[in-house]
């Protein structure tokens, strides 16, 4: 039994290398070929010695990393293939049952998933399993290079401005409504064999993912009547820094100051205005370690996914819908204008939810409470007038600062009066806010409406699921950074030089 265990760790210890191919990959095949002579010769005791485990453990790893390599663009040669092959075969003829894939392989691509499913596992799976010829064409992706962002001279207005727009903040929790249809998607793809994974939901747990599952579920989708900037990739959460200033009082402050350096004449000008200023916004105020927020535009008359709005938990936020004029600079709160009431001046209090079972860090008790302490002091200075917005922002801002301190998230403040519900039912959908604020004159049909929310879908949606959008449209802006130098230390240390920089700027003010 020392002999074969020791043969089996001989593919194991090398098993990255082996899979990888490349220059080491000549010399270990010999090592490799003969450690395998040795296994097949004594196939029959293997699973008894309990070292077929240690062969499924070479043969995922194997799976998961050609997949992996195949996403990211690198040529698989029939060598590496044969590898995987013969280990399979060995297990096959070893075991009592048929080698299964049990692990997740962590893809992130479509190209990489669809690999894996419908040549790699087809492959393994085959009841003949036939090796490659050595010169068998490899298996590569084409990766396109990625399109540069258009600049802002393309975006040339349809018209005129006959009007200064206005820029409608709507910030709340938000999922995205799924609807289950009667018939499967053709469009989606085909993924022959199933394995684990991870698709667009509300679970962060793998999933099995294959050809029928969740294939009829779907976004629902609707017409906008405005131009709308969403804040968060489709089917992901949006994640802020909550320590930080209320994001739309970030956003709106990077748009005045823009809109200060001369009058905006064109549509598409003030557009490309807008996108600006929630990249800065993002780009200085949000860890964004994965590159988890994008800035997409879906232009007024296209389909877009819907969103249910001021629903659900998380971690607590200054929810509402703003007005922020850019020709006078002023912001107004026009949240009741859209029919909607504050739970908690109904006397309702609202639920508190445990952020995690661990206790909140120092780190966090202190950033926030030193967040907290600055804040109660520049609403003692400026005073408590609550029709002003900022005030107002500040006040609320100072409650969720004091539920970060104590680990704790929070249901959504807001919701549909009495009245609106007997229309509208008890759910806020996007389509339904904006309806109302055309109807009501709130919003103006040349106005933008930017969406601060979380995009995760209520429900399992199938690999391959997209966001609406027409060929004309804007690529959405990317999270921005991914190298190694903005890992979080620097990240913070750059949020807080910021952070100081505006309250500088506030107190020179004043």
């Amino acid at each position: 039994m020392g002999d074969l265990y020791s043969e089996v760790r001989k593919l194991i210890n090398h098993q990255t290398a082996i899979f990888n191919g490349g220059d080491a990959h000549a010399h270990l095949m010999k090592a490799c070929d003969d450690a395998f002579t040795v296994l097949e010769e004594n196939a029959e005791e293997l699973e008894d010695e309990g070292i077929t485990d240690e062969l499924s453990d070479f043969i995922e790893h194997g799976i998961c990393l050609i997949s992996r390599n195949f996403e990211n663009g690198k040529p698989i040669g029939p060598n590496v293939m044969n590898v995987l092959i013969r280990a399979v075969r060995l297990y096959n003829n070893a075991s009592s049952r048929p080698f299964q894939l049990n692990r997740e392989c962590h893809l992130t691509t479509l190209e990489g998933m669809l690999f894996l499913s419908n040549t790699v596992l087809d492959i393994v799976h085959s009841p003949d399993l036939q090796f490659f010829p050595q010169d068998y064409p490899p298996w590569q992706l084409h990766i396109e290079p990625r399109p540069r962002p258009r600049p802002a001279s393309i975006f040339k207005s349809e018209e005129p401005l006959a009007r200064m727009p206005s820029v409608i903040v709507i910030h709340a929790h938000g999922s995205m409504p799924v609807k289950t249809g009667a018939e499967e998607n053709p469009k989606l793809p085909f993924f022959k064999f199933p394995f684990e994974g991870r698709a667009f939901g509300p679970s962060e747990q793998p999933v099995i993912v294959s050809s029928r599952n969740y294939r009829k579920n779907m976004v629902v989708e609707f017409e906008t009547p405005v131009d709308v900037f969403t804040t968060a990739k489709f089917g992901r959460p949006l994640h802020w820094f909550m320590a930080d200033d209320p994001p739309q009082i970030i956003f709106a402050e990077n748009l005045l100051e823009m809109a200060k350096s001369g009058s905006i004449v064109e549509r598409g000008a003030f557009r490309e205005m807008v996108k600006r200023a929630l990249c800065k916004m993002r780009d200085e105020y949000i860890q964004d370690e994965k590159s988890t927020m994008t800035t997409n535009l879906t232009r007024a008359g296209n389909e877009m996914a819907d969103l249910l709005l001021f629903r659900g938990n998380g971690a607590a936020t200054v929810e509402g819908i703003i007005s922020i004029d850019s020709q006078t600079g002023s912001i107004e709160h026009l949240t009741p204008r859209f029919g909607l009431v504050s739970k908690e001046e109904r006397g309702h209090v609202l639920r508190e939810y445990p952020k995690s079972e661990q206790q909140p860090s120092e780190y966090r008790i202190d950033t926030f409470g030193n967040a907290k302490a600055h804040a109660e002091s520049e609403l003692k200075a400026k005073g408590s007038n609550m029709d002003d917005y900022k005030m107002y922002a500040l006040h609320k801002h100072i409650k969720n600062l004091d539920l970060g301190i104590r680990g704790m998230n929070r249901e959504s403040e807001f919701e549909f009066s009495d009245e609106m519900k007997q229309i509208y039912g008890d759910e806020i959908r996007l389509s339904t806010l904006l309806q109302i604020g055309i109807n009501s004159g709130s919003i103006h049909p040349t106005d933008i409406v930017v969406v601060l929310s979380c995009r995760t879908a209520e429900k399992q949606l199938p690999i391959g699921s997209k966001s609406p959008r027409r060929d004309d449209e804007s690529e959405s802006e990317g999270g921005g950074r991914k190298s190694k130098k903005h890992k979080l230390l620097k990240k913070t240390k750059k949020r807080n030089r910021c952070k100081m920089q505006r309250i500088t700027k506030k107190s020179k003010k004043h």
